[in-house]
């Protein structure tokens, strides 16, 4: 149907020496872009770094780095309001827990999974957080694994990686001071956590989750 086939694509545009976010519909038969609703210009949050739909709230939500935080990893999300067609800009607050990517949950909130603070130099535990998108706040749910685990890499994020029907979610994670990786599956409901055996994944960056 028509609506199956609408796609959503994110511009990112220069505005001066500044950047706006523009959020659009694409018709994949005729090419044509329509523009829905475009955020106010910034210098600051310049790095995309995830998009996500929330069908149940109407929303797509876009995660945006700042450019002058390389080890504190400041960010913003920027909430496309479908019914309105409208966009607001949150930072998040990440004195405690920083993110590279999340998933809508139906009831609300994006999941992220996340190492704390940021330290490149240092295995710190793993856990899984909440994101409210419209107040920034991020909220820990459980340790998915212990320090001295995983390198600190932000390629854990799966594409479409959390299922709604299961609330089984998919992360990646390299293994501290190895060549090795293994994929953790994460019960969100009843906070639990599988782990694959080691593998080798090469220099894989990001992997997308396709249900059978």
């Amino acid at each position: 149907n028509s609506a199956a086939q609408k796609l959503y694509a994110l511009m990112i545009r220069p505005q001066g020496d500044q950047f706006v976010y523009t959020l659009a519909t694409l018709d994949p038969v005729t090419g044509v872009l329509s523009i829905l609703s475009t955020s106010a210009p910034t210098s600051v949050y310049t790095n995309f770094q995830w998009i996500e739909g929330d069908w149940s709230t109407g929303h797509v939500f876009v995660l945006a780095g700042n450019q002058n935080s390389l080890y504190n990893l400041d960010c913003a999300i920027y909430a496309f309001d479908l019914g309105k067609d409208t966009v607001t800009m949150t930072p998040v607050n990440t004195a405690a827990f920083t993110i590279s990517g999340f998933h809508a949950r139906p009831e609300g909130g994006l999941l992220a999974t996340s190492p704390g603070r940021f330290d490149p130099n240092n295995s710190s535990a793993w856990w899984l957080v909440l994101v409210d998108p419209f107040s920034g706040l991020i909220t820990p749910q459980f340790q998915i694994v212990p320090a001295g685990f995983a390198e600190p890499h932000f390629n854990q994020v799966v594409f479409n990686g959390y299922d709604h029907a299961t609330g089984l979610l998919y992360a990646h994670f390299d293994l501290w001071a190895s060549y090795g990786a293994t994929m953790a599956v994460i019960d969100v409901r009843n906070k639990a956590v599988e782990l694959s055996p080691p593998g080798f994944l090469g220099d894989t960056h990001n992997l997308a989750y396709v249900p059978v």
